[in-house]
């Protein structure tokens, strides 16, 4: 596993605990910025207690302590390979894989008391230049919640088909999308599926992804990306790419309004647009349930498309500093095949 900085893509970390490929990986207790100022000398303070959860093909789930690159609990549910993680709230986490099942894990937490340096910005200003001074005040205490055990507590099959992907939706449902290409809606609450969507990916589900509380996206290889609301059972619009490619992976940005699908060696982006039906709106308000808003019409329009250069094969992606112009991007790192890439756009 390496870690990247991801102005200048040069590694921060390195280290290895799986013995095969790692599926997916959720970042937790990220760096903590104090409400004054987290610089000083322009280095960043990072917490001590960083740390990552990942799955793997070696069907193993792992904890870890970043800066100490160790792993604090090897976790094995899965029989076969682990495909996917969700953390669907602080307190409780699940899992998929190959075996077609979803676990169930909740978290147990522990607090560390630790000090920090605590910083305030220097309002006086030098006569000669205009930079502002860093004056150190203290050391005040901070109290960090730390994982300290994962433990499994239910588990779930409905299909007999290896699961690619799982995606939260909103704090009831999740969506399990099937190898085969499959969709199915899960109850969180109730622990149960609820049943199947029509109009699966003939040729094998690649991607999910949240647009928003009622709507997910899907790729796969069949080179479409579609769209689905939880009231309805089939695909509310879908978008055909020209080549014959699987879409490998999805990103939904800028408030929902663009999905961003890589394939190949080519990132497009893809404007969303939805019709809501205000008055079920209205009735869902007044009548305080959490049943999801239907969009009675809706549409994906391709705006924009990234050419990565030298063929290099897009595995993964982020956009990072969106401009003001709302179709281009100041910046997106690409993960190929051999190493991340830097892309600019003016």
């Amino acid at each position: 596993m390496r870690i990247y900085d991801k102005n200048t893509l040069q590694i921060v970390k390195e280290f290895k605990g799986h013995n095969w490929l790692i599926n997916d990986v959720i970042i937790l207790n990220q760096s903590i910025k104090l409400e004054s100022q987290t610089y000083l000398n322009n280095q960043q303070y990072f917490s001590e207690f960083d740390q990552l959860i990942s799955c793997s093909s070696d069907t193993t789930i792992k904890i870890w302590n970043v800066n100490d690159q160790v792993v604090l609990q090897n976790i094995k549910s899965h029989y076969l390979e682990v495909t996917s993680l969700v953390l669907f709230d602080e307190n409780n986490l699940l899992s998929a894989g190959k075996d077609s099942i979803v676990f169930f894990y909740e978290i147990s937490y522990s607090q560390i008391n630790d000090l920090q340096n605590h910083f305030k910005i220097n309002e006086k200003y030098s006569q000669d230049n205009q930079d502002k001074t860093l004056e150190k005040l203290e050391f005040i205490p901070r109290v960090e919640k730390i994982i300290s055990k994962i433990t499994q507590v239910y588990e779930l099959k409905y299909l007999e088909f290896p699961i690619k992907q799982i995606e939260k939706i909103n704090e009831i449902f999740f969506v399990v999308g099937y190898m085969n290409g499959v969709l199915s809606l899960v109850n969180f609450e109730q622990r149960q599926f609820l049943y199947s969507f029509d109009d699966k990916h003939e040729l094998g589900l690649y991607c999910l992804a949240k647009i928003d509380e009622s709507t997910f996206c899907s790729s796969g290889g069949d080179s479409k990306v579609k769209i689905w609301n939880l009231t309805q059972s089939h695909c509310i619009c879908q978008y055909q790419l020209a080549q014959q490619e699987y879409v490998n992976k999805i990103k939904v940005l800028k408030k929902n309004k663009y999905i961003a699908v890589s394939h190949s060696n080519q990132i497009d982006l893809l404007s969303y647009y939805s019709l809501v039906d205000n008055k079920q709106i209205f009735n869902q308000q007044k009548n305080k349930t959490k049943i999801p808003t239907f969009a009675q019409k809706s549409s994906l329009l391709k705006v924009l498309s990234i050419q990565i250069k030298n063929h290099h094969e897009v595995n993964d992606f982020y956009f990072d500093q969106l401009k003001s112009n709302e179709l281009c991007y100041q910046q997106v790192v690409v993960i190929g095949v051999n190493q991340p890439k830097l892309l600019y756009f003016s």
